[in-house]
């Protein structure tokens, strides 16, 4: 999944039996990435990521934004 946006509320959902790794390059953009860890400057993995077999990419590219990432 990729998104490039500027002025926006992005709100993105992931299941949880999904392995899942976010990638940003943000500008004054908010980040609300409960159950990520930070792997490095703007890259998160969720728990247990090397350990699932589904996984999902997602690359942001966002200025003036507010970004939420939610496990379900």
């Amino acid at each position: 999944l990729r998104i490039n946006t500027g002025a926006a509320e992005v709100e993105i959902e992931v299941p949880e039996n999904v392995a899942c790794d976010i990638q940003t390059s943000t500008i004054l953009t908010s980040k609300n990435l409960q159950g990520f860890n930070k792997i490095g400057d703007g890259f998160y993995q969720s728990a247990g990521y090397g350990d699932m077999d589904k996984k999902i990419s997602i690359r942001i590219d966002a200025a003036l934004s507010s970004l939420k990432v939610e496990r379900y």
